[in-house]
């Protein structure tokens, strides 16, 4: 049957950054390739030690927040950044200490408002610096509530991928996934290095 084909991705992985560029197809796409490749590296390893996090286009997912007149929930998935104190201490800002003593590697939390209250604040600081880490490549967070017409929506930055278009004929190419995803790569890690600068 067609469900016991092999399918398969062609990617770029740069050790040195630990960053992955891969062109997903019909039938292998993003959380496929996320699941897989994980699976790969941490089955080199022996152990669970690698997290692949896909890069989000927080911008769109701002845009998007825009509608949600009342935030009710957010779920909020972290990988602890183990390559960058500063990251580290300005996305755990009152229990970084706390939270490194823990040994933890992620972090998932949920927090909820009743539909009788305003909602939560999504220009809290918390929310701010949740958004910061994502964009820094530090994890998920996805949000639930009512539109301004009580409609719900849900706004999640794993929907909101940072991609590049790249001709179907190229796809396969190993050459040409290596120079566009080397140079997505370049670009995504000079814009993180600007915010980290901020």
């Amino acid at each position: 049957s067609s469900g016991d084909l092999a399918k398969s991705v062609t990617f770029y992985f740069d050790v040195k950054s630990e960053w992955v560029a891969f062109a997903p197809k019909r039938g292998f796409g993003h959380a496929q390739f996320q699941r897989y490749f994980q699976s790969l590296i941490n089955e080199c390893h022996g152990d669970i030690v690698f997290e692949l996090v896909i890069q989000s286009n927080v911008d769109k997912f701002k845009e998007q927040l825009k509608q949600i007149a009342k935030a009710l929930e957010m779920k909020v998935s972290l990988v602890i950044p183990n390559n960058s104190r500063e990251d580290f201490e300005a996305l755990f800002v009152h229990n970084s200490e706390e939270i490194e003593n823990l040994e933890a590697t992620k972090i998932e939390q949920k927090y909820s408002a009743s539909l009788k209250s305003n909602g939560l604040n999504l220009k809290s600081d918390y929310v701010e610096r949740v958004i910061d880490g994502v964009e820094k490549c530090y994890g998920v967070v996805a949000i639930e509530g009512r539109k301004a017409t009580n409609e719900k929506i849900t706004v999640a930055t794993n929907k909101t991928l940072q991609t590049r278009w790249i001709k179907d004929t190229m796809r396969d190419s190993i050459p040409a996934i290596k120079e566009y995803g080397g140079r997505f790569i370049s670009e995504i890690q000079s814009k993180l290095q600007t915010l980290r600068q901020k």
